[in-house]
């Protein structure tokens, strides 16, 4: 494992993230940030740039191309691999509230099957995780939602725990709620860019 990314490259790294986004996609960015280990201090070389854009209507296809050249040319400029399967979300807020809204009647097993599910899943950690590098006009909409679904990924936590043996649930009961769900859940596997083009 590499070292650290440094401090001041962190925020170097973050006050770029808000430019760009906000020359993207204008008025059209409710609210955006980083994730992840750039914003939990534990980033290095090998970890890409996590970022979640949410926008008032649908990206147009220049908006996307845009996005991703961008993307692609921060990383090179930092010097940090990127994900060329994920690379950011970029969702629209309806679509972004529909999808939450999967988790309020989710029972939750050891097995999703739905990728809409998986997709609800990784979005409220991201959005109810340390952020940072805020950005956007509807920030308080952000800031809603982190209140609206905190309490899931420990929920999610106690659950996993109690459908695994004791001997297991005494192991992982420190862990963190991240660890415990990649160790023990199974997702489907789909093209993140496929998918992308429906939102």
């Amino acid at each position: 494992m590499s070292k650290p990314i440094e401090t001041n490259i962190v925020n170097e790294i973050l006050s770029e993230v808000q430019s760009g986004l906000n020359e993207i996609f204008g008025d059209n960015l409710l609210f955006g940030f980083v994730c992840g280990g750039f914003s939990k201090g534990y980033a290095d070389k090998e970890h890409d740039i996590d970022t979640f854009v949410c926008l008032r209507q649908q990206k147009t296809e220049k908006e996307y191309e845009e996005y991703l050249r961008w993307y692609f040319a921060l990383h090179k400029k930092y010097g940090v691999n990127p994900d060329y399967d994920y690379p950011g979300e970029v969702v629209t807020y309806d679509y972004l509230i529909e999808t939450l809204s999967i988790l309020k009647t989710l029972v939750l097993t050891l097995e999703i099957k739905e990728v809409k599910t998986k997709k609800a899943i990784i979005w409220a950690d991201m959005i109810t995780s340390k952020t940072a590098g805020h950005v956007g006009t509807r920030l308080e909409l952000l800031h809603k939602l982190k209140c609206e679904y905190g309490k899931y990924p420990d929920k999610w936590k106690q659950e996993v725990l109690a459908m695994v043996s004791e001997d297991e649930r005494i192991f992982w009961k420190e862990k963190s709620h991240l660890l415990i769900m990649e160790h023990f859940m199974k997702y489907p596997k789909y093209d993140g860019k496929k998918l992308d083009g429906k939102y």
